[in-house]
Parts: structure tokens; sequence; C-alpha cells
């Protein structure tokens, strides 16, 4: 048996007929361990003492296991940066799709006053952004509103989680419009898909992707509250 181990903290507690090379941060030689064949080893402390566990071998600390390392963390990375990305596409798919199917009219009508009212609808949701905190606070403060202010605590920040994939549902209604196309529900949806990811990528830039985040938080709530007190007005004009 061949012991080939990239990784972390490793403890040998047995018998490897086989040879063995190990990339570790740290390595344990246990009193039990029993090395047949050649060994050879990198960890970050340097050389080990292997004690009496080599059998009629040697053990060699070699530096150049280290790339082996460096390029284990690479695609260890790479994987886990496209599993993100997977789970990402997928989870905004789903979020994307049931808004559109719930919300669509809602979203066609909030999507026209981009072009009629975009600076009031962004100063709208800039007080949602910064102000509703404040409420929150408030609510903290006062110990009768604690429970209500958990509520709310939770609903603003699942509202920031999903505040760009409102936006990309947004501008791609918008995107539908302005080009006086009636593109389908599966088309919106996916153009929405697609501008979502973009604004990801572009909220990991620093500092600069902060300031997006907020301007697009803002924009794309700014134009739902600005919906909402626009058909109260319509409402209570009617009545």
């Amino acid at each position: 048996m061949k012991l080939n181990y990239l990784g972390g903290d490793l403890v040998i507690n047995g018998e490897i007929k086989g040879t063995s090379k190990m990339v570790a941060e740290e390595i344990t030689i246990t009193e039990n361990a029993k090395f047949h064949n050649n060994v050879t080893y990198w960890t970050e402390d340097g050389e080990i003492d292997f004690k009496n566990s080599l059998v009629n071998t040697v053990a060699s600390f070699d530096k150049t296991l280290l790339d082996d390392r460096d390029k284990f963390s690479w695609k260890g990375f790479g994987i886990a940066a496209l599993g993100f990305w997977v789970f990402y596409l997928f989870s905004a798919f789903l979020v994307i799709l049931l808004l559109n199917w719930a919300f669509s009219n809602f979203f066609k009508t909030a999507a026209d006053y981009i072009n009629d009212a975009f600076l009031k609808s962004l100063g709208y949701g800039a007080i949602y952004i910064f102000g509703f905190p404040l409420l929150i606070i408030i609510l903290f403060v006062i110990l009768i509103g604690i429970p209500l202010g958990l509520f709310l605590g939770g609903f603003y920040l699942f509202s920031l989680l999903f505040g760009h994939l409102v936006a990309a549902l947004l501008f791609g209604h918008y995107l539908s419009r302005r080009q006086d196309r009636k593109w389908n529900f599966w088309t919106i949806v996916f153009l929405a898909l697609g501008i979502a990811a973009a604004i990801r990528l572009l909220t990991f830039v620093p500092f600069l992707g902060a300031l997006i985040a907020i301007f697009i938080f803002a924009a794309g709530y700014g134009l739902i509250l600005n919906t909402l007190l626009q058909k109260k007005i319509s409402l209570r004009v009617t009545n």
C-alpha cells in the first residue's frame, strides 16, 4: 500500500508497505508507525524525527514537493469557485423564476419608472438602505419592540441578500420594454440571471464593489417603493 497525502495535518499510526509521499502542514509520527519503503515529505516545520519508524529505508525532506501543494491549493480553489458559481446560478435562477412568476406585472410597471422617476426612486432606495437599520435599532432600544425588530432585521437581511436579483429582474423588464419587444417569460428570466451574475462579479471588486452594490440595491428597492407609492396615490384619487 502506497501513501500519497496532500493536505493539512497528518498523523501516521500504522504500517505502510509501499512508498510514501507526504505534503502536510504538520506530520505526527506515533510509536506504532512503520515505513517499509522510501519516504519523501515536506512540512511547514521542516525536517522531522521519524524515530524508529523507518524499517530498512530512509526519509527525505523534499522542498520541491511544495510545488505540488501549491498546485493542489489552486486546484482546490478552482473547484470551490466552480461549486460556488453552480450553487449561486441555480439558487439565483429559482429566486428570479419565482419573483417573475408571482410579480411579473408589478415588475413591468416598476421598470417603467426607470426613465420617468429614476432619481426620485434612487432617493427612496437610499432611505430604505440607510434608514431601515436605524428603525430596527430604535425598536431594539425600546424593549417592547424587540420582537418586531427581530422580524424586520431578518426581513432587511433577506432583502439585501436578494437585492441584486430584484434589480436584475427590473432591468430585464426595462430592456424588454425599451426595445419594444414582447419578450416571453423565459427570455426575461434568463436575461435577468445573466445580469445578476454580472452584478455579483462586480461586487467582488474591493471598495468599488460595495459602492456598486449600494447603488444597485437602492435603485432596485427605490423603484419598488416608488411604484407602491404611485399605486397608493392612484387608489386615493380613484376613491
